[in-house]
């Protein structure tokens, strides 16, 4: 069983200890009611789940579709653009579906977060380019399944780039729990001071 329970704020002290340290006073916790058993039921981090389930389906459909009629890569495999643009497209297809088929709406998202997509498309450490470019020579039905599976990666994190500041679930305020950390500090001078 994971924890329910996110950091949502800290409320630091205005003077520094001995350390050097602002210590925390207050923490503001967010306890989600793991409405849907998981520990992450209100979104802290978007996930394809938290979205609109036909949406993603048409996500998906489009994404098979292009893998079948060979529009990303060629029957023997090789892709038909760089990483980066099959990526893109990906994105496009996905923006596309969640902002309705509203052009404009897909067109200043990418601009806006285009950077992102080639990060994702091309870092060292952790990047979609390892699958759209086989690197580990998965079989051929287990890499399209495994391309088929950014749809819901793809999605999700246009939920989290498109979510306002407000929408985050840390502004759950029916789901906080507040800790007075500075009286854990008192007790234990308390104890110290008696002991």
């Amino acid at each position: 069983m994971h924890d329910p329970m996110t950091v949502a704020f800290e409320i630091k002290s205005p003077f520094k200890d001995k350390k050097g340290d602002n210590n925390t006073l207050i923490t503001i916790w967010h306890v989600d009611p793991q409405k849907d058993g998981t520990d992450d039921s209100c979104g802290w981090v978007m996930r394809a789940r938290h979205g609109d389930k036909e949406i993603l389906k048409r996500i998906k459909e489009d994404f098979a579709h292009h893998l079948k009629n060979q529009h990303w890569f060629k029957k023997s495999g090789e892709q038909q653009f760089s990483t980066i643009g099959l990526l893109t497209n990906m994105y496009r297809i996905a923006a596309y579906h969640h902002f309705k088929n509203n052009q404009s709406k897909t067109n200043e998202f990418l601009r806006k977060y285009a950077y992102d997509f080639i990060y994702l498309a091309e870092n060292p450490f952790d990047c979609l380019g390892d699958i759209i470019t086989n690197k580990f020579d998965a079989p051929r039905r287990e890499h399209r399944d495994e391309l088929k599976g950014l749809a819901g990666i793809i999605y999700a994190d246009i939920l989290n780039k498109d979510r306002k500041w407000y929408q985050h679930s840390k502004w759950h305020i029916h789901h906080w729990k507040i800790q007075l950390v500075f009286l854990r500090g008192l007790k234990r001078a308390k104890k110290t001071n008696n002991g």
